[in-house]
Parts: C-alpha cells; sequence; structure tokens
C-alpha cells in the first residue's frame, strides 16, 4: 500500500468539495429554472433510477475489496469484468420488461411513461459509475475517481442547462433527467466495451457464486436504505404535491453536504480501517477514529452555523419555507455517521445478513412513521420521521455489532469517545434558529475552524 492517509483523505476531501460546489452552484440555476413542481418530479425520477440501479447491480461492486483478498492480482479484472456482465443482462432484461409494461409501470412510479423506457439503460450506467469508484477506491487509484465523478458532474450540469432551455416550461424536468442520464449512459457502455476488449464476453461461475453471496443480501439491505431515504419524497407526492416534494428535495440536497463530507472521509477510512483491522491494530483504529469523529464534528457543526444565509443566497425564494428542516435532516446524517462505525466493522467480517435485517426494519420504521406524521405535518413530519428512523438504525446497528463480535475479536469503538463531539454538533442545533444573531454562528463557526486546523497542523495528520 503506497499512500498516505493524508493522501488519500485529500484527494476524497477535494472530490467531494469540488463536487458539492458545482452542485451548490447549480442549485439555484435548477430552482430558477425548473421551479417546485418539476423540481420535484425530477427528484422522483431520480428516486426510482437509485432503486433501479440496486436491483441491476445486484450490489456486485460491494464484494470488490473483499475479493482482493481471496482472488489473486491477475484474477481481478476478470473477475471485475464478470460483475460488470451480470450488470449488463440485468439491465437488458429490465428494459425489455419495462418497454413492455411501461404505461402500468408508470402509473405506479408517478413518473411519465417515456421516463420508463429511460430507467434501465440509466439504471446500469449509474451502477457502472459506482462500480468503478469503488474499484478505484480499493486500488488506491483516488486521482482517476476524482477525474471521472467531476468530469461526469460538469458534463452533466452543462447538459441539463442545455437541455432545459430548449424544452417547453411545462416539460423541463426532462432536461434535468437527460442532463444526469446521458453521461452516466456513456460511462456504462465504456466500461461494458473495455472490459470485452481485454477480457472477452463470458461468465465466470465461480466469481459468480463468490459474488452473489457477498452481494445479494446487501440488495435487501441497500433498497432498504434507498426506501429508507426517498420513501418521504414518494410518500409526499401522493399525499400532497409534486411542489412539495420539490421544496422538501431542494433542502434534502442541500443539507446533503453533511453527508457528503461523511462519505469522503469514510471513503478514505474504509480501505485502512480494513488493514488494521486485518492486523487487530486496536490503537490504529481507535486514534484514527477520534480524529475522524472531531474532524466530521466540526465540519458538520460548522456547515449548520452558516447554512442558513446560505440557503437563501443559493436557493428560488420559492423555496425558502423548506430552510427550516436542515437541521432536522442534519440530526438524521450525523447519526448515520455514527452508525457506519458499527456498519463497517460488519462489512468487515461478512456479517452482511445482520446490516440487511437492520435496513429493512429501519426503512419499514421510516415508512409507517411517514404514513403518521404527513398527513398532519407534511414535509415536517416527514424530515422528523426520517431522523428518528436514523438514529434508530444507528443504534440496532451497534447493538448487532457487539452481539455478532467474536471473543477473540472484540467490537472496538464505544459510544463514550463520540460524547464530546455529538454535544458540539448539538450547540449548532441550537444555535440554527438564531435569525438575528447571525454573527454569533458565523464567529463561532471560524473559531471552532480555526481549532481544528490547529489540530491537524500540530498532529500532521488530517485523521
Amino acid at each position: 500500500m503506497g499512500k498516505t492517509p493524508n493522501r488519500v483523505i485529500i484527494i476524497n476531501v477535494l472530490c467531494t468539495a469540488l463536487l458539492n460546489g458545482i452542485s451548490m452552484i447549480m442549485m439555484p440555476v435548477y430552482s430558477h429554472l425548473l421551479g417546485t413542481d418539476n423540481y420535484g418530479l425530477s427528484s422522483i425520477y431520480t428516486t426510482w433510477s437509485t432503486i433501479f440501479s440496486i436491483i441491476i447491480g445486484l450490489q456486485l461492486a460491494s464484494s470488490i475489496a473483499v475479493a482482493q483478498k481471496d482472488f489473486s492480482k491477475e484474477e481481478q479484472l476478470a473477475y471485475q469484468a464478470n460483475g460488470v456482465y451480470i450488470g449488463a443482462i440485468m439491465g437488458f432484461a429490465m428494459s425489455l420488461i419495462c418497454a413492455a409494461f411501461r404505461n402500468p409501470i408508470s402509473s405506479a412510479l408517478g413518473i411519465p411513461a417515456w421516463s420508463v423506457l429511460l430507467l434501465c439503460p440509466h439504471a446500469f450506467g449509474l451502477f457502472c459509475v459506482n462500480f468503478l469508484n469503488s474499484k478505484f477506491t480499493y486500488e488506491f487509484k483516488q486521482e482517476k475517481n476524482l477525474l471521472i465523478s467531476v468530469s461526469m458532474s460538469l458534463g452533466a450540469a452543462a447538459l441539463s442547462v442545455v437541455t432545459i432551455l430548449l424544452l417547453p416550461d411545462e416539460a423541463s424536468y426532462f432536461g434535468k433527467v437527460i442532463g444526469a442520464a446521458i453521461p452516466q449512459i456513456l460511462c456504462g457502455l465504456l466500461l461494458l466495451i473495455f472490459f470485452l476488449r481485454n477480457i472477452g464476453a463470458h461468465i465466470n461461475k465461480v466469481y459468480t457464486r463468490y459474488a452473489l453471496a457477498y452481494g445479494l443480501p446487501l440488495v435487501f439491505s441497500n433498497l432498504c436504505s434507498q426506501l429508507f431515504a426517498s420513501s418521504d419524497k414518494l410518500m409526499i407526492q401522493r399525499m400532497q404535491s409534486n411542489s412539495a416534494v420539490g421544496i422538501y428535495s431542494l433542502a434534502f440536497n442541500f443539507s446533503a453536504v453533511v453527508s457528503s463530507i461523511w462519505y469522503a472521509l469514510n471513503h478514505a477510512w474504509g480501505p485502512f480501517y480494513f488493514r488494521y483491522e486485518a492486523e487487530e491494530n486496536d490503537e490504529a483504529i481507535l486514534t484514527h477514529a477520534k480524529n475522524i469523529a472531531r474532524l466530521f464534528s466540526v465540519l458538520s457543526t460548522g456547515f449548520l452555523l452558516l447554512a442558513p444565509e446560505i440557503f437563501r443566497i443559493f436557493a428560488d425564494p420559492s423555496f425558502w419555507s423548506g430552510v427550516t428542516l436542515i437541521p432536522i435532516f442534519a440530526i438524521g446524517y450525523y447519526a448515520d455517521y455514527i452508525r457506519c462505525f458499527a456498519v463497517n466493522y460488519q462489512y468487515c467480517y461478512k456479517k452482511t445478513k445482520t446490516i440487511s435485517a437492520v435496513s429493512i426494519g429501519s426503512a419499514a420504521l421510516n415508512i409507517v412513521l411517514n404514513a403518521i406524521l404527513i398527513p398532519g405535518y407534511g414535509i415536517y413530519g416527514a424530515a422528523f420521521a426520517t431522523a428518528m428512523a436514523n438514529i434508530a438504525s444507528m443504534l440496532a446497528c451497534w447493538y448487532t455489532a457487539k452481539r455478532c463480535a467474536s471473543k477473540d475479536r472484540r467490537f472496538p469503538f464505544t459510544y463514550k469517545m463520540f460524547l464530546p463531539y455529538a454535544a458540539l454538533f448539538c450547540v449548532g442545533v441550537m444555535l440554527f434558529p438564531l435569525k438575528s444573531f447571525w454573527w454569533i454562528r458565523w464567529l463561532l463557526g471560524a473559531l471552532i475552524g480555526l481549532f481544528q486546523l490547529r489540530h491537524i497542523w500540530k498532529e500532521k495528520q488530517i485523521f
């Protein structure tokens, strides 16, 4: 392993910063060009394309990390090609089904019939993008991840704006949809062609059994996670309107900065954590985990302290009512960050069935809470339901991680190590509503940022 944690984390954070920067720049553009109704409809389509991608991909990308231990270096490319071929077969089969039954599927999903025809090719492309992301992460090729992610994001943004402007207002959401779909479909086709030319067209039974044994339990887990994240939007659409979905989705996407920060940190930390676990190096695990907890808490608290003013600058006024949802979403994301320490442990020891069981329970709880809260409290009820289900999922994952730990290899983390940093985050949540005293929030944000920079400078490491 030739790359240091500092180098990996810098590239991951840079990638996340660039992607979030592009997203932040495009947020006012989309909110002005689409309006609440079309923005909501495009969010519903995005939800279904992600769900279809999970089904088509069968979570085969998730096995890339563990396959590096069980197959030789020479076998890795063939193993990865096998996964993409299975995804292509699934994508083709599901495309035929969608073409044959596009009208009933359209009614069931709440999107136009032509969108149904685009779903499976788009979902296959999305699977391939995620597959490449996982491949490059565990091969320590973060520079390639950076190049692909940023190029795709810029291409999608440019194409979306052009197609939105060319279309009439009532069909403008199609511009957003096609702008995201085309770059990902092209990426999927290029990856498929690359493997066909270099590996050949054949399915290996050994690779297939190995990948499915690891990935299939995670299909249910990730479907439930996606339903967990999206059932609120789907139920708001049914119970209220596309416009309400639009306001909710923009606030949700803006708040996802917190989730993106954790995604970058966990993406960089994951390969090193797997190595430390293999070495049973608890000292290194706990040292880095505490540093990550401090860094993530400072960044997410800083986001909350600055968010009210930034949201109003970047969003069209028709979306401003969603600003009060931001701290609720952030609480859910923070709980998800703590949950991931337990999930990483279970991934490392192949306890994927336990992860799936918790995900199914969390998704079911979220749907029940949405059904109870949305009729009375609208989008605020949906936000509270998501936060409460995230907290429940966190508690369940920690409980199951401790239960599945063996006597020889204990679960190394404790809640106590997170308490000081969680208290800092709670300060950010409590100060969020102070509109008149915005300067206090911004000053505190600057101070905790300087504190974190001083710590990094002193320790000479990011985590």
